[in-house]
């Protein structure tokens, strides 16, 4: 089970500069081509079942995953000149690794997923805001953390391919 998003972001940049001088005046061009890649962001839930010979009981090799980012971004200037921005994502991968063995019909719990988030603001008056001592009675600051904790439920149903094509039979007739 995958559930996901794919983010594009600008890798790889190559910039040109070109100086000429027009009716005496120096000419700076600087030209830009970008390179972008992708980067897949969400959960993975990796579940392989076996099923024990007494068909009671179903063993799980279960692996979920979850992946999340943060792009950073940098500014980039060529001889004073703004060229650009490169946007660089930084990837975290939080996943969980059990085997399990779980009656016909019985459910497993799977956490340990955590994902926090922290965001830094400010706003205010621009330039009061920024004075000594007494900016901060024209500005803001503010700190959110949001903390986020998967729960993934289980239920495994042993189906007999058999005796599930006699009841689909019997059903239609």
């Amino acid at each position: 089970m995958t559930v996901n998003r794919k983010i594009r972001y600008i890798s790889d940049m190559d910039v040109d500069v070109e100086t000429s001088i027009v009716e005496g005046i120096s000419v700076t061009t600087v030209s830009v081509d970008t390179d972008t890649d992708e980067v897949t962001v969400g959960v993975v839930f990796d579940v392989r079942p076996t099923v024990s010979a007494d068909r009671r009981y179903v063993q799980m090799d279960m692996a979920p995953t979850l992946l999340t980012h943060e792009m950073g971004v940098f500014d980039l200037r060529v001889y004073g000149a703004e060229a650009g921005v490169v946007m660089l994502p930084t990837l975290t991968t939080t996943e969980v690794r059990d085997t399990v063995s779980v009656p016909d019909g019985g459910t497993i719990i799977v956490g340990g997923l955590l994902y926090t988030e922290e965001e830094k603001g400010e706003t205010g008056v621009p330039i009061l805001s920024k004075l000594p001592l007494i900016g901060w009675l024209f500005g803001r600051r503010a700190e959110t953390y949001t903390m986020d904790n998967m729960i993934i439920l289980v239920t495994p149903h042993i189906i007999l391919q058999p005796e599930e094509e006699e009841r689909v039979l019997k059903e239609a007739f």
